[in-house]
């Protein structure tokens, strides 16, 4: 059985450094994948940067918070900015960038390969629960449904 970082290898371009990006549903553990594989990479000899991009606050809709926030979060102007700024460092082999939303239609074009982290959803619900955040998970199927991130996506894990 291969292991991700082999899958992960098979599609990387033949370029410096080359963009990761990283992302699933609420509650999927995206971001524990993500440090996963850039551990699993550097022990590979490769030079890993690793990129959290955070959501900025955005002005929630009483009425309609769920796409108020689907709407508002990852702006492609800020996430165009980093990725470049990463791209810029080309003693870096690989930049994984990890995050919510980062495979919108308006992101996508941005980096070299895209992986989706495929929630367990009774894991991922009891973790929104937690999270007190059912709005959230609303918005992560209106991402779902327009930007179809898992069908746009390279590599698709289970977690």
């Amino acid at each position: 059985m291969e292991t991700i970082v082999e899958r992960v290898m098979q599609i990387l371009p033949n370029q410096k450094p080359v963009i990761i990006a990283v992302s699933g549903m609420n509650g999927s553990g995206y971001e524990a994948e993500a440090r996963k594989l850039q551990a699993e990479l550097v022990k590979q000899g490769l030079l890993v940067h690793f990129e959290e991009i955070h959501e900025e606050a955005v002005n929630i809709d009483s009425l309609n918070p769920a796409r108020s926030w689907y709407d508002q979060s990852m702006p492609e102007k800020k996430v165009s900015v980093l990725v470049n700024q990463a791209k810029s460092h080309l003693e870096w082999d690989i930049v994984i960038a990890s995050g919510p939303f980062l495979l919108k239609n308006t992101l996508h074009y941005l980096y070299d390969t895209a992986i989706w982290v495929e929630r367990r959803d009774q894991a991922a619900s009891k973790r929104e629960e937690k999270a007190n955040a059912e709005w959230k998970s609303e918005a992560q199927q209106i991402h779902e449904m327009v930007d179809e991130p898992k069908q746009k996506a390279n590599l698709v894990i289970s977690n």
